[in-house]
């Protein structure tokens, strides 16, 4: 947990709730040497496997140590403190981490579930114990949470055509007690809005994901470059590596991906930068680099994150909030769709025909939508900017009245 001070001790008390809501501490000498000498071992016996065309002992947990953190989950919460922020100024606010919730002395004023893949679903309608718990605390507490761009997981085939989650039945009790325990309800894309409101009739609000805005609310916009017609293509790029659904579509696409950007180089004779939200994925670019592939690496938290996004002429991200964060700064973005999410969140624009399902990537799909975007990128900005604008001014709208409202 960590607290937000304040000036006054009459403030009121907010509660934060989300995946990574603060930075985590950085390794000391001794472990960071200890993660080298375990990616280096890992790297070289990928690197071979790899160049000969087997990558099935690639496993994202030989990459991953304890302080390896999602940068899109700290961004989620970062922007969601800056919507509080605007709206309660002076109020004291606790970030707390999913599943580290703890009985307080003294209540809070409100406790607002901060975004995006609360609920996660397995492929067979369950969910993890956390959100039982989750239900439990606030009913032994008399909590009425608000939650705040929320949104439905559920890692599948589904992500192609944007189909209707299958939910168990003794989960979708569980899911009536949440909705009916809430004060107030945003979430980030319309799949969950409509999963939501078969279980309640209270107003469902949509309002994007938080992060979404993260580039307007730390004033990071769009690089102007009046010369994009002379100069080369800047496309950034990002796999998802970082859960076994993962590292298993890593094994059967990283060969389709490497031919896909070698013809996208040689077509639009572009530069590349490779975006890190979850560290283990660095070994994607080094991997690539064996096949010729060279591009720059962007490292950092999510503000060095987005300002690297605003450079761009296009992304082409596999986790989510790389294609957020890309959006936050109006890059349009192809989203390599591992999970229901991806498409709902590129529905938002109109832009679902962005959204090339992973799990039977090819190479020609993947260029051909790269091809329609270079060509003409106006549309996508236009339409990206003037949703991106319509969803912040809801945002701010419901926050508002969820804070403001006994």
């Amino acid at each position: 947990m960590h607290n937000d001070t304040c000036q006054s001790p009459d403030a009121a008390r907010l509660a934060l709730y989300g995946a990574e809501p603060d930075p985590q501490i950085s390794p000391g000498p001794i472990d960071t040497f200890v993660r080298f000498l375990k990616r280096a071992h890992a790297f070289k016996r990928d690197a071979k496997g790899f160049l000969a065309g087997d990558l099935t002992g690639l496993d994202y947990r030989n990459y991953v140590s304890r302080y390896t953190i999602n940068q899109g989950d700290l961004a989620i919460g970062q922007s969601v403190r800056r919507f509080v922020r605007t709206h309660a100024p002076d109020a004291s606010v606790e970030m707390i981490r999913w599943g580290e919730t703890k009985p307080q002395e003294t209540p809070w004023s409100n406790f607002i579930i901060a975004g995006s893949g609360y609920i996660i679903f397995d492929a067979n309608g369950h969910v993890g114990p956390r959100l039982m718990q989750d239900i439990d605390f606030f009913r032994q507490n008399s909590i009425r949470p608000i939650l705040f761009g929320v949104g439905i997981n559920q890692p599948s085939a589904i992500a192609q055509n944007g189909g209707i989650v299958d939910i168990a039945p003794a989960i979708e009790a569980n899911l009536c007690d949440l909705l009916s325990m809430a004060k107030a309800i945003a979430v980030r894309d319309p799949f969950t809005q409509a999963t939501f409101s078969r279980y309640t009739d209270k107003r469902v609000e949509l309002i994007g994901d938080p992060a979404l805005h993260f580039g307007h609310l730390n004033g990071i916009r769009h690089a102007a470059r009046a010369d994009s017609r002379r100069r080369r293509p800047v496309i950034g790029l990002n796999l998802n590596f970082h859960g076994p659904s993962s590292t298993k579509l890593l094994q059967r696409n990283l060969p389709v991906f490497a031919k896909a950007i070698k013809s996208i180089r040689d077509e639009h004779h572009c530069d590349f930068r490779y975006f890190v939200h979850f560290d283990a994925s660095l070994v994607i670019p080094k991997l690539l680099a064996l096949e010729g592939i060279e591009m720059e690496v962007i490292q950092g938290n999510p503000e060095a994150l987005t300002r690297g996004y605003a450079g761009l002429d296009l992304h082409i991200g596999g986790m989510l909030h790389s294609c957020i964060l890309a959006h936050s700064v109006d890059t349009p973005a192809i989203a390599l769709a591992y999970d229901i999410k991806h498409r709902g969140f590129l529905e938002l624009f109109g832009l679902e025909r962005n959204c090339i399902p992973a799990a039977d990537l090819t190479a020609s799909a993947l260029i051909e939508r790269v091809r329609g975007i270079l060509a003409d990128p106006a549309p996508y900005q236009e339409a990206i900017s003037t949703t991106r604008a319509h969803f912040e001014r809801i945002t701010h709208d419901f926050i508002r009245m969820s804070l403001s409202t006994p």
